[in-house]
Formats: C-alpha cells, sequence, structure tokens
C-alpha cells in the first residue's frame, strides 16, 4: 500500500510539473538562451523608433539600424566602447509623415564570434546659450550569432 502511495504521488507531482512546463512553453524571450545578458529584452523595431533596452539580432555585416527621435534642439552620441566590436555610420535623418524626426545610426558587427554588445546613447539638449546637456539615455543591445541560431 505504502508503494501505491509513492507511486501515485510520483505520477501526480510528475503532471504537475508537465503541465507547468506547458504553461510556460508559450511565453517566448526573445533569444531562447537565458545565459546570454540581453536575452529577455524585447526586440527592436525594423521600422519606428528603438525603445530603450531593446535587442537586435545580427549576424557577420549585417545592418542594425538605430532610429533615436530629435529635433532642432537635440542630438544624440554613442558612448565610445573599447575594445571597439563594431562600425557605427551616422544616416540622413528620417522625417515620418507625421513631421517626427530620427537620428539613424546604422551599427555593424566587426566581431566573427559570438558577442553581446550593449550600445548606450546619450541625448544631448543645446540651450539657447549652446551649453549641451545630457536629457535621455538609452541602452541599446545587439547579440551577434556567429551562425543563424534564432527564428525570425
Amino acid at each position: 500500500m505504502k508503494n501505491s502511495r509513492s507511486l501515485l504521488l510520483l505520477s501526480v507531482l510528475s503532471l504537475i510539473s508537465l503541465s507547468s512546463y506547458a504553461a510556460h512553453e508559450h511565453y517566448e524571450f526573445a533569444v531562447p538562451n537565458a545565459m546570454r545578458p540581453a536575452a529577455k529584452q524585447p526586440l527592436c523595431s525594423a521600422e519606428g523608433e528603438t525603445k530603450d533596452g531593446c535587442l537586435f539580432h545580427s549576424l557577420q555585416g549585417d545592418v542594425n539600424r538605430v532610429r533615436l527621435p530629435v529635433t532642432n534642439e537635440t542630438s544624440w552620441v554613442l558612448k565610445p566602447q573599447t575594445p571597439a566590436v563594431f562600425t557605427a555610420k551616422n544616416q540622413d535623418d528620417e522625417v515620418k509623415s507625421d513631421k517626427a524626426r530620427f537620428e539613424v545610426i546604422d551599427i555593424i558587427p566587426d566581431r566573427p564570434e559570438d558577442a553581446d554588445i550593449t550600445l548606450v546613447f546619450d541625448k544631448l539638449e543645446t540651450s539657447k546659450s549652446g551649453e549641451k546637456r545630457i536629457v535621455e539615455s538609452r541602452k541599446v543591445n545587439i547579440m551577434k550569432h556567429s551562425e543563424k541560431t534564432w527564428n525570425e
């Protein structure tokens, strides 16, 4: 009788464990590998504004287009990173139909191996006296893969 109860208890615990696993199966992280620093961050939008903390997936040579909102009084600067593991190229500003304007920066990873890159952009505002001050900071993550290991 004791073995029957133990077996029944073990069966019930197994079912609870399996149903718990199935319930979490539908929750998707941006990346299945939670060991990578930005794995739980939302994916960056391919169009429109690049949100703080978002994640781009990238292969060697891919262009990751960062779009940050600007006005005539503001601009964005990318904090330098050592060692440099990417190339940054400023593009012409984008102006959307609703008159929103974005500073566009293309980020191209330079490393052949897997790499986790966190970029920090500071938004500078120029006062009427010409003084600049940081009014916002945004982080953008790039998960560089040596081969395609994610689903799009």
